[in-house]
């Protein structure tokens, strides 16, 4: 090794560095997937509430509720 290359390999700060820049791309990431998870969610949350709609339907006609006394 030369000189220069011991110099840059003990810079002080410099995995502080390289771990700050990681922590920041984990969080761009998961930035990403938040907003993946959110389009798919408002795209695909018609069709689940009429899903859970039609359950509700089914299970009311085979055990409907009483009435209050």
């Amino acid at each position: 090794m030369n000189h220069q290359t011991k110099r840059i390999t003990r810079t002080p700060g410099a995995n502080k560095k390289q771990l700050g820049a990681a922590a920041i791309e984990y969080a761009i990431i998961a930035g990403l997937i938040a907003v993946a998870f959110i389009g798919v969610a408002k795209i695909t949350g018609g069709k689940i509430t009429d899903v859970f709609s039609d359950v509700n339907t089914e299970l009311e006609e085979i055990s409907p509720t009483p009435a209050p006394e």
